[in-house]
């Protein structure tokens, strides 16, 4: 099989797609949450300078369950990984931090990784988009990333897979990482 029909060619483009923005829920399962891609937050100014500004606790969860509600990964936990309507497997991951800003909302660049440990038989993923992060109350803002692991028709060996997950958020010098390593589990 070439490299154009595979299931490689299939997650790429569909991760390109959903990074730009170009498909209908902005990057998103198609449930209506999260907002990513260029115009995140309806226009929110999304800068991607971090680094050398001030650090900030950045907590990872998911979006999980029928209520779609935040659930913080600590080391060692299952990750439920979602079947999209796009025919994608994915992980609807959630980030949290409380940060000390103007408003009731803030655009940050987020990236997330994927890298599989262990006897794992997955392929390494990564997203980045901007993300919008909406305030909860209290100065605890929380926004959300999906990241594609693969394609349906390609499906990955997903139960108990052992994998770290990486996401790092930076903007309006603000910067902050957090890395679990967490066990995969289809929903």
């Amino acid at each position: 099989m070439n490299w154009w029909s595979s299931g490689r060619f299939r997650i790429t483009a569909a991760a390109l797609c959903l990074a730009a923005g170009a498909c209908a829920g902005g990057g998103d399962d198609g449930d209506g949450g999260g907002a990513t891609g260029a115009d995140a937050g309806g226009g929110l100014s999304c800068e991607s300078s971090g680094g050398d500004g001030e650090s900030f606790e950045l907590r990872l969860g998911l979006r999980s369950g029928e209520n779609q509600e935040y659930v913080e990964l600590e080391d060692g936990d299952r990750a439920p990984v979602v079947l999209g309507y796009q025919g994608l497997y994915m992980l609807l991951l959630e980030s949290e931090a409380a940060l000390s800003v103007e408003g009731d909302e803030l655009c940050l660049r987020c990236a997330a990784e994927m890298n599989p440990s262990g006897s794992a038989s997955l392929e390494r993923a990564s997203q980045g988009a901007n993300v919008a992060f909406q305030a909860t109350g209290s100065g605890v803002f929380r926004g959300s990333l999906t990241l594609v692991i693969g394609s349906g028709t390609d499906r990955p060996n997903l139960e108990g897979a052992e994998v770290t997950l990486t996401m790092s958020c930076s903007g309006h010098g603000l910067s902050g990482s957090v890395e679990r390593a967490v066990r995969l589990m289809p929903e």
